[in-house]
This record gives C-alpha cells, structure tokens and sequence, in this order.
C-alpha cells in the first residue's frame, strides 16, 4: 500500500516539478528588456521644505506633505522634456522674500499647485537633471518659479522605475523651497 501512494505522489508532483523548470513564457527577450521606450507617466509621494515658514510660534523651517505626477517625452537615451505637476497637500504661511532692504510680506499658500515645463538630462543610467520654468497656483496669488533637480532612478523591469527625485523651486520675488520624493514611473 506504502509505496502505491509514493509511487501516486511522484506521479502528481512531477508536472509541477517539470512546470517550475520552463522559463520560455516568462523571459523577456533581449530586445523588448532594452527596448527604448519614449514615454514615461509617473507618481510621486514626497515633502516639500520651506525655510521661512510662520506658525503661530513665529519663523519656522515647515516639512509638508506633497504629491507629484509627472510624463516625460524622451528625445533619446540622453535628452527628454517633461510635464511635472507638484502639489502641497496643507496650506501654509511663508515670509515672502523680496530685494534687499525692502519689508517682508506674510503669504498665505492654500494647497498650491505648481505645473512646470523641464528639460531633462541624463548623463548615465541612473542619474538625471532637470531644469524648468513653471507656475504655483493657489487662490491668494500665482507665483511664476524655476526649477532645478536632480533624480536618481533604477528600473524594476523593462517597464517599470523606481525613482527618487530631489528639486529646488525659485519662486520669484517671494519664496524657495526644495523637494524629495518617492515614485514609480512607467515607460512605454
């Protein structure tokens, strides 16, 4: 009876021991993995710092909670321009900045958001920069900013990025603040 059933188990288990070993449906061929794709959609989750933030304590250096959804159009492996939108989730006072010896200003920031025009720049595989003019918008006033960045990123398959960007905002003749996140990208 005992070695029916082992016999019986063997038989069962072989298909499932043969199927592990097949890789041919799952392989990528080496063209599709270093296919160049064009496009990339992607989210970010990260926090903006603000060096002139007011609380109820007075000047404060604020972290707030932000989101990002950017697509970019890349021209070749180096080159690329990009849509990025940037929004910051809490409203907030910042001691707006002007020229010298001029008086400073509180500003209030309502959830702003912050579309901006970038050109981008890869040197290597995992490296990239960014430099881009744009807008902040909130229901007090529009702000017109320039951006400079830099993003490490690292693919997780042929289609997918893991990217960690870190940008610096120029809002003119009011306040600069600078970003870091965490996003995935998708290429196509």
């Amino acid at each position: 009876m005992r070695p029916r059933i082992i016999v019986l188990f063997l038989l069962i288990s072989l298909p499932i021991c043969l199927k592990g070993q097949d890789h041919e449906d799952h392989e990528v061929s080496h063209e599709e993995q270093h296919e160049f794709k064009k496009h990339q959609l992607g989210i970010v989750i990260g926090h903006t710092h603000i060096s002139r933030g007011i609380t109820a304590e007075g000047k404060k250096f604020e972290i707030l909670p932000s989101w990002a959804l950017m697509y970019n159009y890349k021209f070749n492996e180096k080159w690329g321009i990009g849509f990025h939108v940037d929004m910051i989730l809490e409203d907030f006072e910042v001691e707006r900045q002007f020229g010298k010896g001029e008086s400073e200003e509180i500003l209030l920031r309502q959830k702003p958001i912050a579309p901006t025009i970038v050109g981008l720049f890869r040197p290597t595989r995992h490296s990239g920069f960014e430099l881009g003019f744009g807008f902040e918008y909130a229901p007090e006033e529009t702000l017109v900013l320039t951006r400079i960045g830099y993003e490490w990123s690292t693919h997780i398959d042929h289609k997918w990025e893991l990217v960690i960007p870190l940008s610096y905002d120029i809002r003119w003749d009011a306040y600069d603040a600078w970003n870091i996140g965490l996003g995935v990208v998708r290429m196509f």
